[in-house]
């Protein structure tokens, strides 16, 4: 019930348009993003998932969004799992200082992402591809692109 309160308020948050969003004191909420993240782990909640999503994103806490992405998909395989990996690493990187290792797993779960029907990932990809960068398309899906 308390997650559903929170989703709620959470919810109407996010669907004012208007809304000048601030980081968010997270050291007041440990308990509650810790409940979040081990429900999450431990049983793939998409609710769960999406509420700690947000409460992340707001503090700009991506290194934590990755690894619960990342368990995300590979213990439940949630597709928009897989997209916040790939944005993940960008965004703690800023696009900057991302190892070519680095740039190749991201692009790898953009691909995962868009294997399983998230479709922000396949207009991610079909941009990339038509820019010449990471991807190319290989009997209609795409692959990493091979170093020359």
């Amino acid at each position: 019930m308390r997650y559903f309160k929170i989703l709620i308020v959470f919810s109407i948050i996010l669907s004012c348009k208007k809304v000048k969003v601030s980081k968010v004191d997270l050291s007041t909420q440990t308990s509650e993003i810790n409940l979040l993240i081990s429900d999450v782990n431990k049983t793939g909640n998409i609710d769960s998932y999406e509420l700690l999503k947000g409460y992340l994103y707001l503090n700009g806490d991506y290194p934590t969004l990755l690894v619960v992405s990342k368990n995300m998909f590979e213990k439940y395989n949630y597709s928009n799992a897989a997209y916040e990996v790939y944005y993940s690493y960008f965004k703690i990187k800023n696009n900057d200082s991302i190892t070519e290792n680095e740039i190749n797993e991201a692009i790898e779960y953009l691909i995962k992402a868009s294997k399983n029907g998230y479709e922000r990932a396949k207009l991610q990809l079909e941009n990339y591809n038509s820019k010449g960068l990471y991807v190319e398309k290989n009997n209609n899906t795409y692959v990493l692109k091979k170093k020359k």
